[in-house]
């Protein structure tokens, strides 16, 4: 179990999200108004194994027809399916790396052109 709290970036800023959920599959990290929520989980099939960590930001934003301020939200998953044998720890670590150094290298480039419908 990660430790409580965990620390998590919002905006850039290292936040502290307590433990507010335990499940069987995912427990979930939270701030006290609910901003900001961290969920770490995974499953496990006959033969995969999947982990996974989903953050997901709310705000009040106002909609741009009507102009009335409504809650919304986003989530940005990163999840990893394995085999149940084959990949050593430190070869699956190489993946995950690897994806997020895609994402953030040369100020974030390649993020930019994803959120801007590039693929």
């Amino acid at each position: 179990m990660l430790s409580d709290p965990i620390s998590y970036k919002v905006a850039g800023v290292a936040t502290n999200h307590p433990r507010t959920g335990v499940g069987t599959e995912s427990n979930v990290y939270s701030v006290a108004d609910g901003t900001s929520v961290v969920r770490v989980g995974g499953s496990k099939s006959s033969n995969r194994s999947r982990k996974y960590v989903a953050k997901t930001a709310t705000k009040i934003a106002a909609d741009p027809i009507s102009a009335v301020n409504q809650s919304v939200n986003a989530t940005v998953t990163i999840s990893l399916t394995q085999p149940l044998w084959g990949f050593s720890t430190a070869e699956l670590k190489a993946l995950v790396l690897d994806a997020c150094d895609f994402l953030t290298n040369t100020s974030g480039a390649n993020t930019d052109k994803i959120l801007g419908g590039e693929r």
